[in-house]
């Protein structure tokens, strides 16, 4: 039990994917920022969501990690 206890504790700290929604049209960066705090993570989002221009985002909502 004190393993299961440990795994289920691990595994509650993992990031998972989220949509994140959006208001109005943004850039990549902006929304990379504010998720964040940082941009080490653009070019994934860039990547998960199959961003075409990464200055215009039309969109409703977008994937991002949770963490």
């Amino acid at each position: 039990s004190t393993a299961l206890k440990y795994i289920r504790e691990e595994v509650s700290k993992l990031p998972v994917i989220v949509d994140l929604p959006l208001l109005a049209s943004r850039d990549a960066i902006t929304v990379c920022y504010d998720c964040y705090g940082n941009l080490d993570k653009l070019e994934e989002i860039i990547e998960r969501n199959g961003i075409f221009d990464p200055m215009v985002i039309n969109r409703e909502s977008l994937k991002v990690l949770s963490k």
